[in-house]
């Protein structure tokens, strides 16, 4: 008996069936690697979705300190500015008391004392260290130093100080 076709054809059909479970094993490698690089590909998509949203959450942390920082230092040197001219001005309204206007300025305070008060006020004219009037009728009073004109006049100013800013 002759075995060689029967040993011919098993063997054909052997390499013939390995050769189709390797291709069916290529083929399920491939769809394997294509799941897997498909998963990789989803899962660095949200991670860099996460990352972007905490930078972007970070980046509106930081700027809005920034922001608060800058406002804390614009308040801090309007306030300067502001302390700055609130000791200037009535320094400056000292100052009138040697410009050779000022005896027509304390005739003025004079009248404007008189005025309110009446003419039998007792006035206190050019007082040491604060020029200007003060006149006293009863219990009524009126205090028109240079000091106090000076500070009625920024307090004046309200809202017209704002333009300091701009």
């Amino acid at each position: 008996m002759n075995l060689g076709p029967l040993r011919s054809t098993l063997l054909s059909a052997a390499e013939t069936e390995a050769d189709s479970a390797a291709l069916a094993a290529a083929a399920e490698a491939a769809t394997e690697l294509s799941l897997a690089e498909a998963q990789v590909a989803s899962v660095l998509a949200g991670a860099r979705a996460e990352a972007e949203d905490a930078a972007g959450r970070e980046a509106l942390r930081v700027v809005g300190r920034a922001r608060s920082d800058a406002g804390r230092v614009v308040l801090r040197a309007r306030r300067d500015v502001y302390d700055e001219l609130c000791a200037r001005v009535p320094a400056a309204a000292l100052e009138l008391r040697h410009d050779p206007t000022y005896g027509r300025l304390l005739e003025r305070l004079q009248a404007i004392t008189r005025a309110q008060l009446g003419e039998d006020a007792t006035l206190d004219v050019d007082p040491p260290g604060v020029g200007g009037v003060r006149g006293f009728s009863g219990s009524r009073h009126i205090d028109l130093t240079l000091p106090a004109l000076a500070e009625r006049s920024l307090v004046s100013l309200g809202p017209e100080l704002e333009l300091l800013w701009r």
